[in-house]
């Protein structure tokens, strides 16, 4: 996560749409996992500080503008050169994404648990076991449809 304070919707701006916390989560190479901190802390080496001042500074340039946190996806991966992420090192972050939708009152699309990614599907929906493909991403897209048509 990273927070900045760059304006990043216009006044016009309808709707914002955010996934974030599988990269936060890695432990790759020099990468090491970034703290989880709490929410409002203003910390924007945490990802819970990050995500608070990201969102602060969204609806402080526009009070209207509707937004969707999306948790983490699950994740298969262990590329045998150091990449490995679990889904218990995600989970934290997961549920800081549901955590900071209900601070601010916002909708989360929970993909973890709507997607019907697990490790019988990931053969189809990934290459990797990280990176969405094709047919992965029209999923998400009939879910994050779906969503926007039932809550908006």
């Amino acid at each position: 996560m990273y927070a900045t304070k760059r304006k990043l919707v216009t006044a016009t701006s309808y709707l914002c749409i955010i996934m974030s916390g599988t990269n936060d989560a890695a432990n790759v190479g020099s990468y090491t996992p970034t703290p989880l901190g709490t929410i409002g802390d203003e910390n924007q080496n945490t990802y819970l500080g990050a995500y608070s001042l990201l969102l602060d500074n969204l609806l402080a340039q526009n009070p209207k503008i509707r937004i969707i946190l999306m948790t983490p996806l699950q994740v298969f991966c262990n590329d045998g050169a150091g990449d490995i992420r679990t889904n218990a090192m995600i989970e934290p972050y997961r549920q800081g994404t549901r955590d900071i939708a209900s601070y601010y009152g916002l909708p989360c699309i929970d993909l973890a648990r709507v997607m019907g990614w697990n490790a019988v599907t990931n053969p189809a929906l990934s290459g990797d076991g990280l990176h969405p493909n094709e047919a992965a991403s029209r999923v998400m897209a009939r879910i994050i449809d779906r969503f926007i048509r039932q809550n908006f």
